[in-house]
């Protein structure tokens, strides 16, 4: 690995004939915390002689100087340099293009150009740029890769779904940093984050995009926050006490790097779902429709766990032959099925919006549906539920002003 080399840097505009040379300008090098100033003039790469002359802002400047013709077209400076230097260079004289730099490493630095202007103090006309000081993020242990969407404790008696089976929506994460000779980096400011992978888990609208603080919590000492900056220890590892799942269900972008450099970085997929979901639409039938899909929002709206899927479909049968007796009406009714779960599950927020305390609080874990009137009668209604809350256990919901039905438990 090498760890030393030389940088050849480029002002293109500035070698012109006569053409103003950045002349007191410096490079300064940031090795190891201290500061190294370098006078460019001791990389000038032509042996000409040079004139004061005036400045590229028409004012007399004792440290500006001019090529002469002798120095032709060369306008390359080499600066030596070791792995690690951050180095800024500051120009007097205007020039253009200043973005066509090669080094010795292999293209491991990055540049940040400032726009120069007569009006502005020397420090404005520079540039800067960074070689790589060899380290490497790595995000460990990634396990588990699947965990719940996180569902609202229980209130008021209701639930939405934290106390089924299995639910977690917790796990921790580990960062490591270290160089390419594998040595731990300590000290070293990391920042880790989770973003929404745009039209994942159902949800087909990403306008406005999930906002940073409903993609997940990152949580150090009891304090939560979408992103987290944390500090490696001695190890070169930083560790995240837990990170909680967002409401919403989908897959999940989560991205360790470095503060000083964010394109060191490391990233993995995180799955966010309620696990096992069928689809009542894969059953074709004639004694219900299925309704509610909007365009654009969520258009696969009718997953359940199977044991609800089992209940819904045996009541619907049964209410439909009950209309069709004369006790019922005489008349076989279609029932409309609405809102279910999304395939993955989480908060259903039917507008598209990620409002997370809409009417819409339920149908997070597969065990919620909504029924349309369509053609019922009130007391057709009332049907609906004696046969749903006495022979299938689910229970109606006050979700107003929609028939809302909960099955095993849930509501």
């Amino acid at each position: 690995m090498t760890n030393s080399g030389v940088v050849a840097i480029r002002p293109i505009d500035a070698y012109k004939l006569w053409a103003p040379l950045p002349g007191g300008s410096y490079f300064r090098v940031n090795r190891g915390g201290e500061t190294i100033t370098l006078g460019i003039s001791q990389y000038l790469p032509c042996s000409g002689t040079y004139s004061p002359g005036w400045d590229s802002c028409g004012f007399p400047a004792n440290q500006t100087y001019y090529y002469n013709q002798w120095c032709g077209t060369v306008d390359t400076f080499f600066l030596s340099v070791l792995r690690g230097d951050t180095i800024r260079s500051s120009f007097q004289a205007e020039y253009n293009n200043p973005t066509d730099y090669v080094d010795h490493f292999g293209n491991w630095w990055r540049a940040v150009m400032n726009t120069y202007s007569c009006n502005v103090p020397l420090e404005a006309a520079s540039l800067e740029f960074v070689l790589n000081p060899d380290t490497a993020v790595r995000i460990v242990n990634h396990e588990p890769r699947e965990i719940w969407p996180y569902l609202p404790p229980e209130t008021n008696g209701d639930s939405r779904g934290a106390n089924r089976p299995g639910y977690n929506p917790i796990r921790g994460f580990q960062i490591r940093v270290y160089d390419l000779e594998g040595q731990a980096v300590s000290g070293a400011s990391v920042r880790i984050r989770s973003e929404f992978v745009p039209f994942s888990g159902g949800h087909e609208h990403n306008n406005p995009v999930l906002p940073a603080n409903r993609s997940g919590l990152f949580y150090k000492s009891g304090s939560g926050s979408n992103p987290k900056t944390l500090t490696t220890d001695s190890t070169g590892t930083a560790v995240v006490d837990s990170f909680r799942a967002s409401q919403i269900a989908g897959r999940f972008l989560i991205t360790a790097s470095l503060v000083s450099d964010s394109t060191v970085k490391d990233t993995v997929n995180l799955n966010v779902r309620v696990p096992i979901l069928v689809d009542l639409s894969e059953i074709s039938t004639h004694i219900w429709t299925l309704v509610g899909a909007i365009p654009g929002n969520h258009t696969s709206n009718h997953w359940s766990i199977q044991r609800m899927q089992d209940s819904l479909v045996a009541a619907i049968v049964d209410f439909y032959a009950w209309t069709g007796t004369p006790e019922g009406g005489g008349t076989s009714i279609v029932t409309l099925i609405n809102d279910m779960s999304l395939i993955w599950g989480g908060a259903f927020e039917y507008e598209g919006d990620w409002n997370l305390s809409s009417q819409h609080s339920f149908h997070r874990v597969g065990l919620s549906v909504d029924i349309n009137r369509g053609s019922m009668e009130g007391w057709h209604v009332d049907q609906l539920t004696v046969i749903i809350e006495e022979r299938y256990g689910g229970s109606r919901h006050r979700e107003r002003p929609r028939i809302h039905y909960g099955f095993d438990g849930g509501h």
